[in-house]
C-alpha cells in the first residue's frame, strides 16, 4: 500500500490536453494520487476519455480531439512552417474552448495540475485562487540558451543562436495569442501586459517529469523540481500470436510512430519492409495514428495495434519510433537500444539526447525516410555498442519511483488550497 499518513485529503484537477503522450503521464499520476486517498477528475482533450476510464479516473472532454486534428492536417507534419501554423490556428480555438470549458473544473478543485496544450489553466486558477502546477514532460518548452524554441527541428546550435532564436519565438507567440489570450484575461479582471508567456507556463510553477540521466536541466532553468519520468504500468500479457512470432527467431525490431499521422502509410510500411528484407532483420510495425501495415504482412514481420510498451520493449532488438517524450522514457526504462525518427516539436530534442546518450544510431527526419536510410539504421543496430549503456540507463530508471516523487511533492506543497 503506498497511503502513508495525510496532512489533507484534495480534490485534484488533471487536465492534460494534446495527444496520448501528453495524457497517458497525467493518468499516470492520477491513478497514483486516487490510490492515496485525493479524489481525482481528468479534465482534458477527448481523445483521452478511454485511457482514463480504464484506470478508474472520472473524465471530461475539454475542447476538440487530437487525434482528429492531426489526421485532418497530417500533410503539414513534414513541413516546420505548416506546423507552426496548424498550431497557430488550433490555439485560437483551444483559448476559446478552454476558457469556456474548464471553468466549473477548476472551481471544484483545490489542486489544479496542467500538461500539454493548456493554455487558459493558469489564467483561470488566478482568478479563481486556485493552486496551480505545470508538468512539463520537455525542458524544452521553457526558455533557456541551452535549446532552441520547440518549433525549432535543429537543436545543436550555440547558446547565442538559441537565445536569439528564443526572442523570435516569444515574440511570435505574443503576436498570435494577444488577440483572444489577453481579451479573456481582461474579461476575468486580471493583468494583460505583453508578456503572454508567463500567464501559459509561469516559470516558478513548473513541475519537471523528467529524469537527469536522459536530460540534465539546464542551469538558467535552476532552481527546478525534477520528479523522474510519471511511468504508467502496463503489465498486461501481449497476445498469443504475438509471442508466438516474437519467439520464432532473433529478436524482433519494433517500429511504430504513435500519434503522428502519415501522408502515405501504405509507402512508409514498404520502405519499413524492404530495408528489413535487405538486412535480414525480423520486426513488429506499430499500427499507431499513421495507420501503418498492410493486408497481407510478409513473415518475418507483424502488425500490432496497442499493446502494451512495458511487456513488449524489454524483448526487443532495438526499438525505432517517432521520439515522444513518454516512447522515449519508455524504451529508455525497457534498457534496450533505441533511434528515433523525429516528425515534429520535441521530437528533434529527443532525438539528439538519445544520440548524445549512445543507447543507440542516430536517426533521422521522418520525411528523409528511404529504404536505403532505414536499411542502414537496421545495421548500425546490429554493428553498434548500444547495449551496456541502454541496461545501464534502463536500470537507474527502473529504481526511480516518480509517481511517489511527484505525489509526495504535491502534497507537501499544497496542504491547503493556497498556491
Amino acid at each position: 500500500m503506498n497511503q502513508p499518513p495525510l496532512l489533507r485529503i484534495m480534490n485534484i484537477l488533471l487536465n492534460p490536453i494534446g495527444s496520448r503522450g501528453d495524457i497517458q503521464p497525467m493518468i499516470a499520476l492520477g491513478q497514483y494520487l486516487q490510490e492515496r486517498g485525493h479524489t481525482v477528475r481528468v479534465a482534458g482533450s477527448p481523445n483521452g476519455a478511454t485511457l482514463a476510464k480504464c484506470y478508474g479516473l472520472a473524465f471530461y472532454g475539454i475542447g476538440f480531439n487530437i487525434q482528429k486534428e492531426l489526421e485532418n492536417q497530417k500533410e503539414s507534419i513534414d513541413n516546420p512552417i505548416r506546423v507552426y501554423r496548424m498550431f497557430k490556428t488550433l490555439i485560437k480555438q483551444a483559448i476559446h474552448d478552454q476558457f469556456a470549458e474548464l471553468t466549473p473544473h477548476i472551481e471544484w478543485a483545490d489542486v489544479v495540475l496542467a500538461g500539454g496544450v493548456t493554455l487558459a489553466t493558469y489564467s483561470l486558477c488566478e482568478a479563481k485562487g486556485k493552486a496551480f502546477r505545470y508538468i512539463a514532460y520537455c525542458p524544452q518548452l521553457v526558455p533557456s540558451n541551452d535549446h532552441p524554441v520547440i518549433f525549432f527541428p535543429f537543436v545543436r546550435l550555440p547558446k547565442w543562436i538559441n537565445h536569439c532564436i528564443w526572442r523570435t519565438g516569444i515574440r511570435l507567440l505574443r503576436s498570435g495569442l494577444r488577440e483572444h489570450f489577453l481579451l479573456s484575461r481582461n474579461k476575468l479582471g486580471l493583468e494583460t501586459t505583453s508578456s503572454i508567456e508567463k500567464y501559459i507556463f509561469p516559470d516558478t510553477k513548473i513541475i519537471y517529469a523528467i529524469d537527469e540521466c536522459i536530460v540534465p536541466l539546464a542551469a538558467d532553468l535552476q532552481p527546478a523540481v525534477s520528479t523522474g519520468y510519471l511511468y504508467l504500468p502496463q503489465p498486461r500479457a501481449l497476445p498469443e500470436k504475438l509471442l508466438s512470432f516474437i519467439e520464432a527467431g532473433d529478436p524482433p525490431f519494433y517500429i511504430g510512430f504513435g500519434s503522428m499521422t502519415d501522408q502515405a502509410p501504405l509507402q512508409t510500411t514498404r520502405i519499413i519492409l524492404q530495408a528489413a528484407k535487405e538486412v535480414g532483420v525480423r520486426v513488429i510495425i506499430g499500427r499507431g495514428w499513421a495507420k501503418l501495415g498492410m493486408q497481407n504482412m510478409p513473415p518475418f514481420a507483424y502488425l500490432v495495434d496497442t499493446v502494451s510498451h512495458e511487456s513488449l520493449f524489454p524483448r526487443m532488438a532495438g526499438i525505432v519510433h517517432h521520439g515522444g517524450a513518454g516512447t522515449t522514457a519508455a524504451a529508455a526504462r525497457a534498457g534496450r537500444p533505441q533511434a528515433i525518427i523525429p516528425h515534429l516539436l520535441d521530437q528533434f530534442y529527443w532525438a539528439d539526447r538519445i544520440e548524445r546518450l549512445q543507447v543507440g544510431p542516430k536517426g533521422f527526419w521522418k520525411r528523409r525516410l528511404t529504404i536505403q536510410k532505414m536499411a542502414t539504421l537496421f545495421e548500425e543496430f546490429t554493428s553498434g555498442d548500444y547495449e551496456t549503456k541502454a541496461q545501464e540507463i534502463g536500470g537507474r530508471l527502473q529504481r526511480r519511483n516518480g509517481l511517489l516523487e511527484a505525489a509526495t511533492y504535491i502534497e507537501k506543497m499544497f496542504p491547503s488550497s493556497s498556491s
